[in-house]
């Protein structure tokens, strides 16, 4: 399995996971703030266009709660972007903050009623291997 950095930053990595075929992001620590979560997702949304992937794996178990303000944005900027693209499959690595799953799950309710297929895992490995199994 080969795995290629894409974009790092202090908060994320974005690499090029060739298992799958798709993008991986791996948000660290927890005091992300809005204008990091936001360009975390524009990297790994240019780096899933740029490839012309249906797969995005993100490992969100230490990201911190975001504002409404970044919610939003999230709702209203990049997810209809994000739903433009050729993805149709996200595997989420659910936040062990029970806040962040809040913010997390009202975010996501922009997905309901699209072709993205979304599922929630507590690892990395079952995340991988629903992937490659629905590819």
């Amino acid at each position: 399995m080969a795995v290629t950095v894409y974009k790092s930053f202090p908060f994320l990595t974005v690499y090029w996971d060739d298992s799958f075929n798709g993008v991986l992001m791996e948000w660290k620590g927890s005091s992300q703030r809005g204008e990091q979560i936001k360009q975390g997702l524009d990297a790994g949304l240019e780096l899933l266009i740029q490839k012309k992937s249906a797969c995005w794996l993100a490992n969100i178990k230490e990201l911190s709660v975001f504002s409404q303000d970044t919610q939003d944005w999230i709702n209203e900027d990049w997810f209809p972007r994000f739903l433009s693209s050729s993805a149709t499959k996200m595997a989420v690595i659910a936040p062990v903050n029970f806040v962040a799953q809040l913010s997390v799950l009202a975010v996501m309710r922009t997905a309901s009623g699209t072709n993205l297929n979304v599922q929630y895992f507590s690892g990395i490995e079952a995340a991988r291997a629903w992937i490659m199994a629905s590819s």
